[in-house]
């Protein structure tokens, strides 16, 4: 049985399934220590297809899709995929990693590090909260700890892939369409079970909330980004 189960919504195509597949491909941490589950969100085209069979034998890759979530798709979107993922998942610990988001290669050593059933494991995220322009310079960004990260869980966001819970308290509280829905999630584990939070310094890119054009704008990324 694997360690931790990665469980990703998918529904923006290859570009970013291939850059997804890229940075779990590179990861430190001993393939048979994991899974990495897609739950593709709809009906997948034919070349998301053709590109998971090209990449099924990559490393402990698992691939399924389910009828589109339609509920407050606006609020919340890839609910049901998460919960899906979480219902097959078979490792110790659940890691929820969006498609459009970045790992660098030692995010999973990362996250196992200290890490108990009693325990969540945390890494710091860049967002759209934790950034500041350089020199009044809207090119050149510096990344900073989401605000408020050290006194996790008091903080108004959390962004997905910034947490890693044990597998047995996720199949106990589903994700939720409602608003903040990564805080709600992870504010109810922690309320509800009391865990020690590993809080480790390093960062994800979540890229959904960065607002900057295009990758090559960025001058400041932290050297794990592949972008």
């Amino acid at each position: 049985m694997p360690l931790i189960s990665v469980i990703t919504p998918a529904s923006r195509g290859v570009k970013e399934l291939t850059r997804l597949v890229r940075d779990f491909k590179n990861q430190t941490l001993p393939k048979e220590y994991w899974e990495h589950i897609i739950v593709y969100d709809g009906t997948p085209p034919a070349d998301v297809l053709s590109f998971i069979e090209a990449h099924k034998n990559d490393y402990n890759l698992k691939f399924v899709s389910i009828d589109k979530d339609m509920g407050n798709i606006k609020i919340a979107p890839g609910t049901r995929p998460r919960n899906y993922g979480t219902s097959i998942a078979t490792g110790t610990y659940c890691y929820y990693f969006d498609d459009d988001d970045r790992a660098f290669d030692k995010l999973m050593e990362t996250l196992l590090d200290g890490m108990t059933e009693n325990s969540v494991s945390v890494v710091q995220m860049s967002c759209q909260e934790s950034r500041i322009y350089r020199d009044g310079d809207p090119k050149r960004i510096v990344f900073l700890p989401e605000t408020g990260l050290m006194q996790f869980p008091q903080i108004c966001h959390v962004g997905t892939p910034c947490f890693m819970v044990p597998t047995k308290w996720a199949k106990e509280n589903p994700w939720q369409h409602v608003s903040e829905h990564d805080f709600h999630f992870i504010n109810t584990i922690v309320q509800r079970y009391k865990p020690q939070v590993l809080i480790h310094p390093v960062c994800c890119v979540d890229v959904d909330s960065l607002m900057i054009g295009t990758l090559k704008d960025w001058v400041s990324i932290p050297p794990f980004y592949r972008g």
